[in-house]
Formats: C-alpha cells, sequence, structure tokens
C-alpha cells in the first residue's frame, strides 16, 4: 500500500515532481554566536547565542533563519581576556605594529575564541620619520613682566608633520617662556631618555657669554617632546571595560578619544601608556566613573571636556613627567557634581579657554594647586555655579584675551586666585551672594572694554581696582550692599559710560582724583547718594544723567566739569542747587524735570547761560516754580 501510494504522487505533482530524498532531506539545525556589547541588557557585555535551521541549505545560520536566541551575560570581569599579536608590515601597518584582542572567556578555556573577541584593535608604529622644527616669536600681550633689555618670548616646538617645512599652529607640541634679548636666545635639542620610544628635549636659554653655545647655566626653560610607540587612526570610544583593556598598550590616538560609559560599571579608567590625543578628549555622561587618571598625556590636538559625569571624583591628565600637557583649544570642566579638586589637572596648559562651571563639590584653598600651569588664555575664562568654591584656582593666570566671568559662586568672598593683569574685552563678575570685596584684581591694569559688577549682595565697596588704568566702559548695579564706589586712582578716562544703578546703601564716590574724562556718567536710583567727591576731576562729559538718587542734594563735587552735550536731570526728590559753576556748554540735550526742591528760576538762568542746542529738547517742567531767586 505505501508503495501504490509513492508510485502515484509524481503523476499528481507533474513532470517537475518532488524527489524521494527531497522528502527525507530535513533542513540542519544551526546555532551561532554573537558579542553582546555592555549596555542595558548586560552591563559588562556578554555573548548573545542564535539558533534556528539552515534552510537555504548554504552552511551559515543567516538572520532571516533565526527562530530563538539565549542571551549570556559576563558575570565578572575576571572572565575577561586581553590577548596581543604582533602585525608585520604591510598594508594594514606599513611600519608593523601589534592587533590587541579583548573578550570575555564565556566557556573558561583560557582561550579567547573567535566568538569571544567583542573588540579587535590594530596599533601601528609611526614611520613618517616627521623633522622636528622650532620657532620663535614676541609673545602677546604679554602675560609676564620682564627686565629690561629682555622682553617675553615664546618658543615652539613640533613636528612637521605634513612636511611642509613651517611649524604649523597645529604642529606645536610644547611652548617654552622665556625673557630674552631676542638677538641672544638659543634654542638646542638633546636625546631625551625619558620617553618610552625616544625623543628630544627643546631647550632655551640666552648667550650670555656670547659663544655660541647654550651652556647648562644658561638654560632658561626645557620641555621633552616624545615619539610616538604605538598610534591609532580615527575616533576611539570608550563604553565598557573591554574597550578599556585594548587602549592599554596604545601611546598615541590620531582623532579623538571619548570616554563615555554610560551606565556601564566602570569605576575607575587609568591609562598610563596614552601621550597623544590628536583630537578632542571628551570625558562625558559617564555614570559610574570616579575616577580618570591619564598620567602621561602630554598633548590633546583639539580641546579637554569632562562633562556631565555624576560620580566623578578625581580626575588627573598629564603630570607624569612634571611638564606641561598641551591643549589645542579649550578646557571645560562642568556638570560633575562629585569632583572635588582641579589639581589633578594642574600640568594642563590649554591655548583657547576655560570653563568652569556646575560642580557642586568643586574646592579650592591657598595650599591647592589648582590649574597652576596656566598663565595666559586666548579665549574667555568663565567661572560660573560651582557653589563651595571659595578661592579661584588659577594661581598663575595673568592674561585672557577675551573675556572674564564670575558668575553665581555662592562662597566666594573674594575674586583672589589668580595674579590678572590684563583682559582682553569684558570682565563680569555677577550674583556671587557672599562676594564682598573685590580684592585679588590688584594687579589688573587692562580691560579691553567692559567692567560689570551686578548682584552681588554682600559686596561693601570697590576695593581691588587700584591698577586698573584702562577700561572703556564701568557698569555696577544692585549690590544692595555696596557703601562706597571709587578707589581707582590710575584711570584717567573712559571712552564709554561710567553707570551706578540701583544701591540702595551707596553714600559716595571716592579715590578717582585722576579721572579727567568719560563719555556718560550716569547714576541711577541710588536713594542714599550724597558725596561725588571723586570726580572732582572730570572735566568733560558727553552725557550727565542723574535720576532717582533720593538723598542727594547738589552736583556741586563736580566742580571740574566744563562741557557737557546732554544734561538730565529727573526726579532728584532733595536735589536743591545745581551746583555746576564751572560748566560752559551744554550743547545737545537739556532736561531738568520733575526736582521738587530745585527752584525753577535757577534752572532757567543756568539754561539760558550754557545751553546752545535746539529748542525742541530744552525741557525743563515739574520743578520748584514757587522759590524765588536773587
Amino acid at each position: 500500500m505505501r508503495w501504490t501510494w509513492l508510485a502515484l504522487l509524481p503523476l499528481a505533482a507533474g513532470c517537475d515532481s518532488l524527489r524521494i530524498r527531497d522528502l527525507m532531506d530535513h533542513p540542519t539545525a544551526l546555532s551561532r554566536e554573537v558579542v553582546e556589547l555592555p549596555g542595558e541588557r548586560c552591563e559588562l557585555g556578554g555573548r548573545d547565542v542564535l539558533v534556528g535551521t539552515d534552510d537555504n541549505r548554504n552552511g551559515v545560520l543567516d538572520d532571516e533563519e533565526v527562530t530563538g536566541s539565549t542571551l549570556v551575560c559576563a558575570i565578572a570581569e575576571t572572565q575577561m581576556r586581553v590577548e596581543q599579536q604582533p602585525v608585520p608590515p604591510g598594508e594594514r601597518c606599513p611600519g608593523g605594529g601589534w592587533v590587541t584582542r579583548a573578550g570575555y572567556d564565556f566557556n573558561q578555556d583560557g582561550v579567547l575564541d573567535t566568538p569571544e573577541v567583542a573588540r579587535e584593535v590594530y596599533s601601528c608604529r609611526d614611520i613618517a620619520e616627521a623633522q622636528l622644527l622650532t620657532r620663535s616669536r614676541a609673545a602677546t600681550p604679554s602675560s609676564r613682566a620682564c627686565l629690561e633689555p629682555t622682553s617675553l618670548t615664546f618658543v615652539e616646538a613640533g613636528h612637521d608633520e605634513d612636511g611642509d617645512g613651517v611649524l604649523d599652529d597645529d604642529e606645536v607640541r610644547t611652548r617654552l617662556e622665556v625673557c630674552v634679548e631676542v638677538s641672544r636666545l638659543l634654542i638646542t635639542r638633546a636625546w631625551e631618555p625619558t620617553c618610552a620610544a625616544g625623543g628630544t628635549r627643546v631647550s632655551a636659554g640666552m648667550d650670555l657669554d656670547t659663544d655660541g653655545v647654550l651652556d647648562d647655566e644658561e638654560v632658561l626653560a626645557s620641555n621633552p617632546i616624545c615619539e610616538d610607540l604605538n598610534t591609532f587612526d580615527g575616533t576611539f570610544v570608550i563604553r565598557g571595560p573591554v574597550d578599556v583593556a585594548v587602549l592599554k598598550g596604545l601611546s598615541r590616538i590620531r582623532g579623538n578619544l571619548e570616554v563615555r560609559t554610560g551606565n556601564t560599571p566602570v569605576a575607575e579608567l587609568r591609562l598610563t601608556a596614552l601621550e597623544v590625543v590628536d583630537g578632542t578628549l571628551y570625558v562625558q555622561d559617564n555614570a559610574s566613573l570616579t575616577r580618570l587618571e591619564l598620567p602621561g598625556l602630554r598633548f590633546i590636538g583639539q580641546g579637554l571636556s569632562v562633562l556631565n559625569n555624576a560620580a566623578l571624583e578625581t580626575v588627573t591628565v598629564g603630570g607624569a613627567t612634571g611638564q606641561s600637557t598641551w591643549v589645542g583649544t579649550h578646557l571645560e570642566v562642568a556638570h560633575n557634581p562629585q569632583l572635588q579638586s582641579l589639581d589633578g589637572l594642574q600640568s594642563v596648559v590649554p591655548r583657547g579657554g576655560v570653563l568652569i562651571e556646575d560642580n557642586a563639590r568643586l574646592a579650592h584653598t591657598s595650599q591647592g594647586l589648582g590649574l597652576r600651569a596656566i598663565q595666559t588664555l586666548t579665549g574667555s575664562l568663565r567661572i560660573k555655579d560651582n557653589p563651595a568654591l571659595a578661592l579661584l584656582p588659577l594661581p598663575n593666570l595673568t592674561s585672557v584675551a577675551q573675556s572674564v566671568l564670575i558668575e553665581n559662586n555662592a562662597r566666594l568672598t573674594t575674586l583672589e586666585g589668580t595674579r590678572l593683569e590684563h583682559i582682553g574685552k569684558n570682565l563680569e563678575v555677577t550674583n556671587n551672594p557672599a562676594l564682598r570685596t573685590l580684592t585679588g584684581l590688584g594687579a589688573l591694569h587692562t580691560i579691553g572694554v567692559t567692567l560689570e559688577v551686578r548682584l552681588n549682595a554682600a559686596l561693601v565697596d570697590s576695593n581691588g581696582l587700584g591698577s586698573l588704568a584702562q577700561v572703556e566702559s564701568i557698569f555696577f548695579s544692585r549690590n544692595d550692599a555696596l557703601a562706597w564706589w571709587g578707589n581707582m586712582p590710575r584711570l584717567q578716562g573712559l571712552r564709554g559710560t561710567l553707570s551706578l544703578e540701583a544701591h540702595a546703601r551707596l553714600v559716595d564716590v571716592r579715590g578717582m582724583e585722576s579721572l579727567r574724562m568719560l563719555s556718560w556718567l550716569s547714576l541711577y536710583n541710588n536713594p542714599s547718594l550724597t558725596t561725588l567727591t571723586g570726580l572732582a576731576g572730570v572735566e568733560r562729559l558727553t552725557g550727565l544723567a542723574s535720576e532717582q538718587n533720593g538723598a542727594l542734594t547738589s552736583l556741586a563735587d563736580l566742580k571740574g566739569l566744563r562741557t557737557l552735550e546732554s544734561l538730565m536731570l529727573l526726579d532728584n526728590p532733595l536735589l536743591t542747587e545745581l551746583g555746576l559753576p564751572a560748566v560752559q556748554q551744554v550743547s545737545r540735550y537739556f532736561s531738568i524735570q520733575r526736582n521738587p526742591q530745585l527752584p525753577t528760576c535757577r534752572v532757567r538762568a543756568f539754561g539760558e547761560r550754557v545751553y546752545t542746542g535746539p529748542g525742541n529738547v530744552y525741557l525743563v517742567a515739574g520743578n520748584n516754580d514757587a522759590a524765588t531767586c536773587p
């Protein structure tokens, strides 16, 4: 009967009927493993065992043939294995190198099998024999004073990696700052034995004995430039322990290094061999990382960003050799609530700007090291929202080419902690509730554009600016405890505005004896202000405005003032006299209104004597019309 049924089957199926072996040959069951990276499913990573049938009979379990899977997670970092093999010179590594493989030994056979490899990294020896170049240039602006006839000079060195015979800015690997007579400057290069792959020590000094040789006693500064040992091309992202393991043999990354472990349980990360990162070093969004140590790092081509690390307590970059760690652009340390100190960044020297923001436990004391290697910044400095910071952490900073912002640092009582002499644009000190004085800025002589001090509730005076000789405009506003303002004896003129606004306790202005000219003098809503003796030397103003100064009775303290373009005296309830005997001309705008104690007849007599502008902006109203004048 069985044979009868089989005999009839071809007749039912047609000429291309199924053969018997097609019925008897079932697809083979297959399995394969894929690496599961550290993440939500496996904190430390693992492997996913996929199963299914080889429906197309190609001997491989294709994705569409998978019918089930079993996830096996690593349970301890002790299961991790790291293996290295040499790579001969060839297409992958022209100069030879190493391949490092890391993963978890799930079957515990002591061997890292191919399915168990989670990360494979090639580190190649750099065979480009780039020439080491040096250059020197005048330091502008000068970050520190030198005794004549010497001047501050930058000596920079690095490898000519693009081979154009010129040391470009992005090729500079070290910079020396020396006070020398430029004609007697000597630069030498010597073998540096402290570098793992060899290197060169660059020294600079002055040829005091004019023998053409830089003797040991003539050396003023020196730094090593180390050769690269093993190089990784591209951006390297650390997401878990496997990535850390394969990175440990690298000395250079030609790209960015990103430490972004997320929620994986990486608590400590220490890489001693890494020396150069050509791009940006990001340490960002690491929930478990408490300690980061990169002691051998000596150069970062772009920026260094330490951002949003919830558990980070300690970060160390550079310092192993005692030399500076150069950063091509900026340094950012922000949103790290457990970070307590910047001492681990004591060797870091960014060429651009510095941002220190929203680090809840960050503190610094006079015994701390802080960012002590930084002397000049070509960008801006922002220190903001650090509630535990009582002292600024830049003890050797003298010059900032752009702006400085110091804002909302709850424990900051003074501005000590820098040696600032020069700020290229603006200095803004805002909303630091414990700040009582501006001491700490005693060496500051130049602010390129604006000085703005506002909303510092405990600030009692403006002491601390005794050396200030150049600034375009000054704005002080809403500093509730400010009792007196001034004490800038070297300041002779302002091209812009001097504005004192909304100070409930401000009584007098003093210590401005050298001030002769400014554009606008604006006094607004200072209800206790009575005295302006510090402005007695001012001779010329574009505009003078006094509004809502409840205790001011006279402007007689402005006894040197001779010429004005605009005059506005509004809503000063106790103003009884103008007291501007030396004023000879008001040429553009005249508005004296709503000063109920000021005799109208005196105002009109003054206006008739000095005003030469158009009649439609000559405004006199709301003063004391009942008063009589002799």
